[in-house]
């Protein structure tokens, strides 16, 4: 049978240095983005803030989240609002945004089928990325953007952006929040169907293998799954959309896709780097190998990566169209 897979090739180019003025409007200019794309993304992200904190108001069961939660929804309900006058004034070809893109529905969704367990850890993960995302596009618009109007408005709300990151980070800090997110050692009444995840052998770790282990039924229903054990398993669904970190514990994209191999093995993940928000991002394939899976402060999955930002940032965009909808890749 034959195996299919794919290589992740990085090319290193050496260039020459760069004065650090010189590099500072390179880095600016590639990342500035024109009035338009800053309504539509900061719009979108300020209606997720809202309809996220509406439910962690109500749902979360920790009292620094909650109090966090009722600020965001205030704060980014008057935010809105100033936006959208801001836009209006602007003039016809600054559309606010009435739905959340795609992302963001991802997480919505995350959000509000999260058990009570996983709820304040998962809520607390998407507000301190959302808010390093929203402070890196209100500060670079407040100093390269090309509308005044939305500019100034860049301007004034950034500190308080800034103020609900730090606010965030420190309650993803505290010892309080470690506490609510602890898993119920008393639930035990539900068994569901996961992938299992093995180590690599120690004679191929190039690959990290995906298997569903099923026993002969001693029951009416034909099948039995063992091996699910919590710590053992982790589910495919549950990887996908996931935000992965370096080794220096910075986000340096989400989980997109996983590619499989005929034979059921996980031969990559596609992770979307760079831009803002979504705007601007780009699939990069990644070996599985590379993808290593730790438990935070708070005792909650993490994914991490043992390559840098800009690793990623300068390998090869990966090209969906290459895959044959029978799975093979083609020329492999």
């Amino acid at each position: 049978m034959k195996r299919t897979g794919l290589l992740l090739g990085a090319a290193l180019i050496w260039l020459a240095p760069v004065p650090a003025t010189e590099l500072t409007s390179i880095v600016q200019a590639a990342t500035a983005v024109s009035g338009e794309e800053f309504v539509t993304t900061a719009g979108v992200a300020g209606m997720f803030e809202i309809e996220s904190s509406k439910i962690a108001a109500q749902k979360s069961m920790n009292g620094d989240v909650k109090t966090f939660a009722e600020r965001m929804v205030s704060d980014h309900t008057k935010a809105a609002e100033e936006l959208k006058t801001t836009a209006s004034s602007a003039g016809e070809k600054y559309v606010m945004p009435t739905a959340l893109d795609d992302k963001h529905q991802k997480m919505m969704d995350e959000l509000k089928s999260a058990d009570q367990s996983r709820f304040d850890a998962a809520y607390v993960r998407m507000q301190t990325d959302a808010h390093k995302e929203a402070v890196e596009l209100f500060d670079g618009y407040a100093k390269q953007g090309d509308n005044p109007n939305l500019k100034t408005f860049a301007e004034k709300t950034l500190p308080t952006l800034q103020q609900h990151y730090d606010m965030i980070k420190q309650i993803g800090a505290s010892k309080s929040l470690a506490q609510a997110t602890q898993p119920s050692t008393g639930d035990a009444t539900t068994t569901q169907a996961q992938t299992t995840t093995t180590q690599p052998s120690t004679g191929d770790a190039s690959t990290t293998e995906a298997q569903t282990t099923t026993q002969p039924s001693t029951g009416s229903s034909g099948l039995t799954v063992s091996g699910l054990e919590p710590g053992n398993v982790m589910m495919a669904s549950n990887l996908i959309g996931s935000t992965v970190y370096n080794a220096a514990n910075e986000n340096v994209g989400d989980v997109n896709d996983i590619i499989l191999s005929r034979d059921g093995k996980v031969q990559a993940v596609i992770i979307g780097v760079g831009g803002f928000l979504g705007l601007g991002e780009k699939d990069v394939a990644v070996p599985m190998s590379m993808i290593q899976f730790v438990k935070d402060e708070n005792n909650n999955m993490k994914y991490t990566i043992s390559a840098s930002r800009q690793d990623l940032e300068q390998a090869p965009a990966f090209d969906r169209t290459r895959l044959t909808p029978g799975g093979s890749t083609s020329g492999q």
